[in-house]
């Protein structure tokens, strides 16, 4: 049986036929699930599975990025994770998962990106520039001296100039599915 907590996002016909397929055999433990899915339908079935239900595929994301922390594949004490959504006159600033370790003044910034291509470089300049950019966070963080650690997550991988670029970084995480990607 595989321990490890899975997060799936789209149960339509293929996802939900193979999480079920999994769940039925024993392959996959229910309470190590989170399911996500756009059409309430398959999320009714999915609930009626008893595995998680997650809001959208960011809670996903978030409960990735929990378990990395807590199976200490990740050297980071989160004592918060939630999103980050500010509003100002200029711009509204969303990110999909951000969490803060007190411990050790780091800062996580994550974009999760769950469609069919691979995560490319722009979605990291993206996500710099909404930091750079939120006079908040700088405020509240950075300026205290808060390492800002960044991640992208993905389900159809990245591309080979962000893989290139990423090994050039120590403040990049790249996590495809829930696994982190050695670099």
């Amino acid at each position: 049986m595989v321990t490890k907590k899975i997060g799936v996002i789209g149960c339509g016909n293929m996802g939900g036929a193979i999480l079920y397929g999994a769940l039925e055999s024993g392959v996959l433990a229910k309470e190590n699930v989170y399911v996500y899915d756009i059409n309430p339908a398959m999320m009714e079935k999915a609930k009626g599975w008893g595995v998680n239900l997650a809001a959208d595929d960011e809670d996903v994301c978030k409960n990735i990025f929990a378990e990395l922390c807590r199976n200490g594949q990740l050297a980071f004490v989160p004592s918060r994770i939630g999103s980050y959504w500010h509003n100002d006159l200029n711009a509204d600033t969303e990110i999909d998962v951000a969490a803060v370790d007190r411990q050790n003044k780091k800062l996580f910034i994550g974009e999760c990106k769950y469609h069919q291509k691979p995560v490319d470089l722009p979605v990291l300049t993206a996500l710099q520039q909404k930091v750079a950019a939120s006079v908040d966070l700088q405020n509240s963080f950075i300026r205290q001296g808060y390492q800002v650690l960044y991640g992208l997550f993905s389900k159809s991988g990245f591309s080979d100039r962000l893989v290139a670029f990423a090994k050039e970084c120590d403040d990049l995480l790249l996590i495809n599915e829930d696994q982190i990607i050695q670099l």
